[in-house]
């Protein structure tokens, strides 16, 4: 009767029906208000399947993160799957599959990410995701402190495009290592290349580590959308950068 109580043991320790204490994988996002994903309180019991193949990868080999493992390509449709995963940890807002797949196939769309190479497997571990944009859409969402800060017609003398970043995240295990800065980087080159004119985003009035980001690397605060976001029935402000 020991032995078999024992084995019994054992393999609760090795399935996902107490993730948070036996598994002890944490995640932290400042998209969420609380900063932790609401997916790890709603689905206990499928924890370790909504997890991005990163984060397994790096907790089941004990890897220790390293910023000189790190290298940026342009993301194929083969990454859908850690797209979604990884969305789901950064932020609150579902994104599904058919939601990557338009990049792929839309006109101006860019896809840069941040890998790292494990065990012969290029796994994603950030990315900024965005499309290309006419000038006037970024005029409808910059021109007010343009015009208040008396430069935006000089500034912007010749027409062009415009980048606007839908997403961008690293996973947490690689934050405050200088990727986010040179991810960053890739994208401006690229929208150098293809002359864009401006780059813009938004972030969600309290996730203060992007916001000081952005502020500490030059970004410019173009003003407040009101209710820009709506997370479960609740409004929320967008800082325009």
């Amino acid at each position: 009767y020991i032995v078999y109580f024992y084995y019994i043991n054992m393999i609760y320790l090795n399935t996902d029906r107490d993730p948070l204490n036996q598994v002890k994988i944490p995640i932290q996002s400042d998209g969420y208000v609380g900063g932790i994903p609401t997916f790890i309180k709603k689905n206990p019991n499928n924890y370790m399947k909504m997890l991005s193949s990163a984060h397994k990868i790096i907790y089941q080999s004990h890897h220790n993160p390293n910023i000189d493992e790190v290298f940026f390509a342009k993301i194929n449709q083969s990454y859908i799957d850690e797209l979604v995963l990884l969305h789901r940890e950064w932020f609150p807002t579902f994104y599904d599959k058919e939601h990557f797949k338009k990049y792929f196939v839309k006109k101006g769309s860019i896809l840069i990410g941040a890998f790292v190479k494990l065990y012969g497997n290029n796994y994603l571990i950030g990315c900024c995701i965005g499309e290309i944009v006419n000038e006037d859409k970024f005029r409808e969402n910059v021109v007010n402190v343009l015009y208040e800060r008396g430069f935006f017609n000089s500034f912007f003398s010749k027409k062009g495009e415009c980048f606007y970043i839908h997403s961008f995240g690293i996973i947490d295990e690689y934050r405050k290592k200088g990727i986010c800065t040179k991810l960053f980087n890739k994208v401006i080159a690229e929208m150098k290349v293809r002359k864009c004119i401006g780059i813009y985003m938004h972030v969600i009035e309290y996730n203060k580590s992007a916001i000081s980001f952005l502020e500490k690397n030059k970004w410019m605060n173009a003003g407040i959308r009101k209710h820009y976001y709506c997370l479960d029935g609740k409004f929320f402000d967008a800082k325009t950068f």
